[in-house]
């Protein structure tokens, strides 16, 4: 049996967009940050980031996912894009440990920094495991598209030109509701999960594009819905950073 290993931004993001594989595969679900936003701190943070692991795995259990193990890398929330060598470092540490014949990591889609930065981090890695690595695929989570509309699934064909659907039964459109709702702290009017809980759809997959392939300049959900720029977040300071990663040896 094929092991896969999900790499997700936060928790939560292995069910929105990989629930397929989590229930396809012999898993390791790898959250790169704990999901508590750089704005929370003390004891709310130690509160959050207890029930939002608790919330991932009590979301398996539902899913009857094949989950062998849940692993946090340690990134900060919302902070993940400007350290995108350290997120690479980790990975290339760990992912020879668990023997996983395939990866699936984030699309660079400009719907969260911390999305992308996981995508740059996954390209860094594995050109460092190089003949070492595992395959590696992407999973698309939420966007705008070139009409600023926003949803699940879009993936920039120039990007991503090989994308591949997988359809869900109504009963499994059920089985995934059922886990998102365990996310207690993510489900709310307006909130991403929630969008998706109104209106399912299916998952979409890509192979990882070649390091070098030009990051074409997307509409930002992080920055047109989320305005995190009013944060300090800026699209553009986003976008420099998480290019000049890839570019460099």
């Amino acid at each position: 049996m094929t092991r896969v290993a999900v790499l997700a931004p936060h928790p939560d993001d292995e069910v929105l967009g990989c629930t397929s594989v989590l229930t396809e595969h012999d898993t390791i679900v790898v959250h790169a940050t704990d999901g508590v936003p750089m704005t929370v701190s003390g004891a709310d943070a130690d509160a959050l980031r207890t029930a939002r692991d608790r919330e991932s795995r009590r979301a398996a259990t539902e899913l009857g996912a094949r989950v062998e193990d849940i692993l946090t890398l340690g990134a900060h929330d919302q902070e993940l894009w400007c350290h995108t060598a350290d997120v690479a470092d980790a990975l290339v540490a760990l992912l020879p440990t668990t023997e996983c014949e395939i990866v699936y990591t984030p699309a660079f889609q400009s719907g969260h920094p911390d999305h992308d930065g996981l995508y740059v981090a996954a390209q860094i890695a594995r050109s460092a495991l190089a003949d070492r690595g595992p395959q590696w695929l992407c999973y698309a989570l939420y966007a705008l598209d070139d009409h600023g509309q926003p949803g699940y699934g879009w993936l920039h064909p120039g990007l991503f030109p090989n994308v591949s659907e997988r359809a869900f039964s109504p009963s499994q459109i059920e089985r995934k509701s059922r886990a998102l709702r365990t996310f207690t702290t993510q489900v709310s009017p307006g909130s991403v999960v929630q969008a998706w809980l109104d209106a399912p759809v299916n998952e979409r997959f890509a192979p990882l594009p070649p390091r070098d392939a030009p990051i074409p300049l997307l509409r930002s959900y992080y920055d047109e819905v989320f305005r995190f720029g009013e944060q300090g977040i800026h699209r553009g300071t986003v976008d420099r950073v998480l290019r000049a990663a890839l570019a460099k040896p």
